[in-house]
């Protein structure tokens, strides 16, 4: 029965690296419908969603032995937090009338407790080191592939049909993808590839290392060519912690030929998206100034003041912008987070990412380099989608938050599991050696 559930939770992973979750950009006409929407019309909410509920169910009841896990899970208690103020949302709501959709509405703070749900879920399937170099595999697999399948369509089928920037700005322009996850599981790809050539993983055949080299170069292409600007400041930030976790002679190096490669391609692509209208067309006016009054920062500045006047409330989870709150989202999760769960949802979430920093520091530490390819990736995923984070809809993204949770997941696994097998060497009567150290370089 654990490894049917496994296998299911297994599949429900692959069905969020493979399916994109923006429809914005599509063309007038084209039907905007996606496998994350489904069922929200008749079940209130969608099958997806509900499914993950069950599948948490499921693994709480069957024994996963994974204790080691969930106490190094030092953000949990912030978690639990954010799921009481949440929870006091929601008994508030329902008892004052308010419908059942609108207080489970995606676009308010549900998919913070999605992605606590999804985070103990996965921390439960990994359950061994053979299961997580597995999983290591699979990613290459499905960056591998969902890369391939965008770069053909950019090639030769016009790109992602859900294209804002030709459809609305008549930017001539085609894009591998507008949704900013497929560029998060690029950069995944990307990321722990050149995390394990650059340390030389033991018994790596060369057929390993061609694919590992090819990974690296689909998945910048994926990034670059996606023609958005949060996905390119991620890649600055993946890449600038790639290189700083290297040692300083590498690092140099490293530094030198990641320069190079920015140097050469970011021009091209930037000049090519932002030639017509320039880099801050959504922030600026007419005149080519910087305002308040148009573009994204006028729902800001709408939101700053529904915030002002309910600093601790915000307009709760099912409220909204504008007439009778009809504008439910803002692009800034800060903003959102203050804005539909007030103060202390924000201050909450911010401890999850403080204690979760706290935490990778501490397992940098205890785990040598060669074995932290997917610890690296996971705190360079958390960076990659910082900026889309800061400047974008991702908290009413339930796609975005399930991802955001796999990468705060990675190093708590990580860390556990290769711990435990260390210690294991170690304590093991057998073992020659009394301990495992990093060879510096």
């Amino acid at each position: 029965m654990r490894n049917i559930i496994s296998f299911i939770a297994f599949c429900y992973i692959t069905i969020l690296f493979y399916f994109q979750s923006s429809n914005w950009g599509l063309a007038l006409g084209v039907n905007g419908s996606n496998i994350y929407d489904r069922g929200v019309g008749v079940l209130g909410l969608p099958i997806l969603n509900i499914m993950l509920y069950i599948i948490y169910l499921c693994t709480v009841t069957i024994s996963y032995e994974q204790r080691s896990v969930y106490s190094n899970l030092n953000i949990r208690y912030f978690f639990w937090l954010f799921n009481a103020l949440f929870f006091m949302f929601i008994v508030y709501g329902l008892s004052t009338g308010i419908t059942f959709s609108k207080v489970f509405s995606g676009a308010g703070l549900i998919n913070i407790f999605n992605m606590y749900l999804f985070m103990l879920i996965f921390l439960k399937i990994i359950s061994t080191t053979d299961k997580l170099n597995k999983l290591t595999d699979c990613i290459i697999f499905w960056v591998l592939t969902r890369g391939v399948f965008g770069l053909v369509r950019w090639a030769f089928f016009g790109g992602d049909p859900a294209n804002v920037y030709a459809n609305q700005q008549n930017i001539n322009v085609r894009i591998t993808f507008f949704d900013i996850n497929d560029n998060l599981i690029a950069m995944l790809g990307v990321f722990i590839s050149a995390w394990i050539l650059m340390y030389g993983k033991p018994g790596l055949s060369n057929l390993r290392k061609f694919f590992y080299l090819l990974t690296i170069i689909i998945g910048l292409a994926v990034i670059l060519l996606s023609y958005r600007r949060t996905a390119w400041g991620g890649l600055v930030l993946a890449v600038l912690w790639f290189v700083w976790q290297q040692p300083w002679r590498r690092r140099i190096q490293v530094g030198f030929f990641a320069s190079l490669i920015g140097l050469l391609a970011l021009p091209v692509v930037i000049s090519e998206r932002f030639a017509k209208h320039g880099l801050l067309v959504d922030i600026t006016s007419s005149t080519g100034k910087i305002s308040t009054k148009i573009g994204r920062f006028t729902e800001l500045n709408q939101a700053w003041r529904y915030i002002s006047e309910s600093p601790f409330t915000g307009v709760m989870p099912w409220g909204g912008l504008g007439t009778a709150g009809s504008h439910e989202y803002v692009h800034s999760g800060i903003i959102h987070l203050w804005l539909k769960g007030g103060v202390f949802a924000l201050i909450f979430f911010c401890l999850i990412l403080w204690g979760y920093y706290s935490f990778t520091k501490k397992a940098r530490k205890e785990i040598p380099a060669q074995e932290r390819y997917l610890l690296e990736a996971g705190f360079a995923g958390l960076l990659f989608i910082l900026p889309s984070f800061m400047f974008g809809t991702t908290v009413a993204e339930f796609r975005s938050c399930l991802l955001i949770g796999f990468v705060l997941a990675l190093p708590y696994l990580v860390y556990s599991l290769k711990k435990s097998e260390i210690t294991t060497i170690v304590t093991s009567p057998y073992a020659l050696k009394p301990c495992i150290k990093e060879k510096s370089i």
